[in-house]
């Protein structure tokens, strides 16, 4: 049995169907495509709602991870385990339960269209994969992050027992055809359930939280010159950005990079993936 609802959203998605007349004299097969094109231009209303996370989303739940991270030295299965193992903390966006009597192609219910959560990776630090992705993060600040940007890393990431910092590593991550007004109600329950977690004495008031974010460098050629726009594939991510106090990004266009079920690349051949990872003071 899945886990109740924490929140709902409705998102409808229309597809106008174009009216064509048809001659009295159109071919079966004529029929029949049009019947097909007809099926595929109709409005679909699909419910998502927010869900706690179950030993059976484990795979979706990796998945997801392993399109944040892509080559990188992190194991995204235990990433899954702990996320399984606090799942007091965060959601998975799944669809609601459809009605018996509606049919469905295909499974659509147990798949996990998203994954919102937060880490903490200082109480977590003696972790295994938390230990890679403290390395991960660093080794790219160091590369692609200013001077000033790596001693802000290094404080805030230090494995000394007396640093005071209590670091919060956000995971958003999600389908990319999935609407940015799901992104407001889960991080409601986010901030409602580490608020309730913090008065049961556990460790989830952060100074500092950490989140990398799905960006894309989109290119604008308007006669000798171009420009170049920053595009978030989590749209409300930008607000992250605005309040970083330090950020750095990195280039991931020699991986793979689908965003799932959809690919930017493909689509738009001047877009240009990145990695954006920021860092931002409560």
């Amino acid at each position: 049995m899945s886990a109740p609802a924490k929140r709902r959203v409705l998102v409808t998605k229309n597809e106008e169907q174009d009216e064509t007349s048809s001659d009295s004299d159109m071919s079966e097969e004529d029929e029949e495509t049009m019947d097909d094109e007809a099926a595929l231009n109709q409005v679909i209303q699909v419910e998502f709602e927010a869900r706690t996370p179950e030993g059976g989303d484990f795979d979706g739940i990796k998945q997801l991870l392993q399109q944040l991270f892509l080559k990188a030295h992190v194991n995204v299965s235990s990433l899954a385990e702990i996320i399984l193992q606090q799942s007091h903390i965060g959601s998975v966006i799944k669809q609601s339960e459809v009605p018996e009597e509606e049919e469905m192609e295909d499974d659509d219910e147990d798949v996990v269209f998203g994954v919102t959560t937060t880490i903490n990776i200082t109480e977590k630090k003696d972790m295994s994969c938390i230990k890679q992705i403290i390395t991960f993060l660093m080794d790219k600040c160091q590369r692609f992050g200013t001077n000033e940007t790596v001693k802000i890393f290094e404080n805030l990431l230090s494995r000394d027992k007396d640093c005071a910092n209590n670091v919060g590593f956000i995971l958003s991550e999600r389908f990319v055809n999935i609407p940015v007004q799901i992104s407001a109600p889960l991080y409601e329950n986010l901030c409602t359930e580490m608020r309730a977690a913090n008065e049961k004495q556990q460790k989830f008031l952060f100074d500092h939280y950490i989140i990398i974010c799905k960006t894309y460098k989109a290119e604008c050629k308007r006669g000798k010159k171009t420009t170049t726009t920053d595009v978030y594939s989590n749209p409300e991510e930008d607000l992250f950005d605005q309040e970083a106090l330090a950020s750095f990004e990195y280039s991931v266009a020699g991986e793979a990079d689908s965003g799932l079920d959809g690919n930017w690349d493909s689509e738009e051949e001047g877009m240009k993936p990145f990695r954006q990872i920021g860092r931002a003071h409560v």
